[in-house]
């Protein structure tokens, strides 16, 4: 194509390399295929975000770099590029269960992702909370890995900028569920709700 032109393949639409996002796209319609109505209609893509990092309000230890977790009613921010200011985000929570959570978020380009973590549903496979486990630590820290907090959760978070779309980038954070009863009747049930 012309130099500068933006290219669509199939659904994907992504701009020339110097091209900053947002950036317009003309379209025109055909209703057969073959022959494209006169007139064009421009609008406004974007790349996808990238989703780098989490800031924690809670469990933050001094000279430890990526410690952390988020709690209920925490705020939690998440870092990225490609990110645009708008009220209208949507932030899904992967918790291990069938269905996400869904909480609206606000995002501004220095700023990052904002939003409030909600109370999440677990499921049996990520319910036990992680206990402390020093060789794991130790392994995780050669990797260059942050180990999970003790009594802490990894969940997935990804953003849609437009509340729609989103962008899957799957950013792994930590979540301390509530505390709970600590009886024998206290179990996690099918859908990882409490049940006492």
């Amino acid at each position: 194509g012309a130099e500068g032109a933006v290219t669509a393949e199939g659904s994907a639409i992504s701009a020339p390399a110097g091209f900053d996002s947002p950036f317009e796209v003309k379209c025109t319609v055909s209703f057969n295929g073959v022959n494209f109505n006169a007139f064009t209609l421009p609008f406004l893509a974007y790349d996808d975000p990238i989703l780098i990092g989490a800031t924690y309000t809670s469990g933050i230890e001094e000279g430890v770099e990526g410690s952390g977790f988020c709690a209920v009613g925490d705020e939690l921010t998440i870092a990225g590029t490609g990110l645009i200011e708008t009220e209208t985000a949507q932030v899904s929570i992967d918790s291990g269960v069938e269905e996400k959570t869904y909480v609206d978020a606000t995002v501004t380009p220095t700023g990052g992702v904002v939003f409030t973590m909600p109370e999440l549903l677990l499921s049996g496979a990520v319910a036990a909370p992680a206990e402390p486990d020093e060789g794991a630590a130790e392994a995780a820290e050669g990797e260059g890995e942050v180990p999970i907090p003790e009594g802490c959760v990894r969940v997935w978070v990804d953003v849609a900028m437009n509340g729609q779309n989103f962008a899957g980038c799957d950013l792994p954070v930590f979540y301390k569920p509530p505390s709970r009863p600590d009886t024998a009747e206290t179990d996690y049930g099918d859908e990882g709700e409490f049940e006492a």
